[in-house]
């Protein structure tokens, strides 16, 4: 368990916990304590919270991350001030929830934790009179969540505030050019020009932090600083993402030149009981226009595992020459349709690229497999 004096702070840091800005966003890099940041200026302003205002919330991809992220891990803000927290409730015996209170400053604090996942859990939280709200990983939340978090924090009649955290997501994703682009950018020279050419800056009051595997990494080593960044290869859309920690551009989508369509098994010739499942894949490309060569299409490619999961068999793969998401679903299924007869039953999903993820919402609510998404 990490105590408060065992944090090593940068002047990143320290300009961070002295920041009274209601938004502030902490973006960049995997592995740069973004979490632990969040969590530390999060408990600050909790602790020092007025009397009339007492009610919080964590919302984070699902319960079970926002859980492992701000109470079980060992640098957590709830473990690094165990003291000052009472014992952590998940909610089965509770009617509020789950949640822990902080012994504030000027009384007792109610901090809600609750999961995007779980539409009825985070809308009854962001129903209350929040004072602060922290949302991890906002790149992979649904637009609702923060949509509906920041807005709670611009109806609120005192002054409440916003904290959120997030990797690199895609340059088209909303939560950019609606709410991250419009902070002010903070330590402006550390941040990549990928990232400063995007941002408008037209919020004084919204800071825009961003934190590099160079600068914010004092607790690694070199070695394992140099392991990350040799984690993903270079142009790949995680690279940008989690390396660099800037929105990611597809065009590295990484088998798309090497796919294309391709028949690796004859229809002919599968085995049905070879197989204990069958899963297809799809890679979205960058392309916005069906003939276009110069950047990557849409690719589905499907594949099988063999009895017992001894082996993975690559079957088969279609470019798509689609551009609009309802087109991209009609093309793919109707492809993929002889196959999900031939196998029936050991058809068992298709995983969508979560990059694009008004893609997946899409196919889930238009896919003739339900529950296959």
């Amino acid at each position: 368990q990490m105590t408060f004096d065992q944090v090593i702070w940068t002047d990143k840091m320290r300009a961070i916990f002295s920041d009274d800005a209601p938004v502030i966003h902490l973006c960049g890099a995997m592995g740069t304590s973004k979490t632990l940041v969040a969590g530390l200026l999060f408990f600050d302003r909790i602790y020092n919270a007025p009397p009339n205002v007492n009610q919080f919330a964590i919302i984070g991809v699902s319960s079970v991350l926002a859980k492992r992220n701000f109470i079980d891990k060992a640098d957590s803000l709830y473990n690094i001030h165990r003291g000052l927290c009472t014992e952590y409730s998940d909610g089965s015996k509770a009617a509020a929830g789950s949640h822990f209170c902080i012994r504030g400053k000027h009384g007792k604090k109610i901090v809600y934790i609750a999961g995007a996942d779980n539409k009825t859990s985070y809308t009854n939280i962001l129903s209350l009179d929040l004072g602060g709200i922290l949302l991890d990983e906002l790149s992979v939340l649904h637009p609702d969540v923060w949509r509906e978090a920041y807005g709670r924090v611009q109806r609120l009649a005192y002054p409440g505030w916003l904290i959120t955290t997030t990797n690199g997501g895609n340059p088209t994703q909303e939560f950019y050019p609606e709410l991250v682009n419009h902070a002010t950018v903070m330590f402006r020279d550390t941040v990549p020009k990928i990232e400063l050419d995007e941002m408008v800056g037209d919020r004084a009051d919204e800071h825009y932090y961003h934190f590099n595997l160079q600068d914010d990494c004092p607790h690694k080593t070199a070695e394992q600083t140099e392991r990350l960044v040799n984690s993903y290869p270079v142009g790949s859309f995680y690279y940008y993402s989690k390396i660099l920690g800037c929105r990611g551009f597809s065009e590295g989508a990484l088998y798309a030149p090497l796919l294309g369509d391709t028949q690796l098994v004859s229809f002919a010739d599968l085995n049905l009981d070879a197989f204990e499942e069958i899963v297809a894949t799809v890679d979205v490309g960058a392309s916005v226009n069906g003939d276009d060569t110069s950047k990557s299409h849409t690719i589905v490619a499907l594949g099988g595992y063999t009895r017992q999961y001894h082996r993975v068999v690559a079957i088969a793969s279609k470019k798509i020459a689609s551009i609009e998401h309802r087109d991209i679903i009609d093309e793919a299924e109707t492809w993929l349709y002889p196959y999900w007869l031939k196998f029936y039953g050991k058809f068992k999903a298709i995983l969508i690229d979560k990059a694009d993820y008004k893609l997946v919402s899409t196919w889930q609510n238009h896919t003739r497999w339900r529950g296959k998404i």
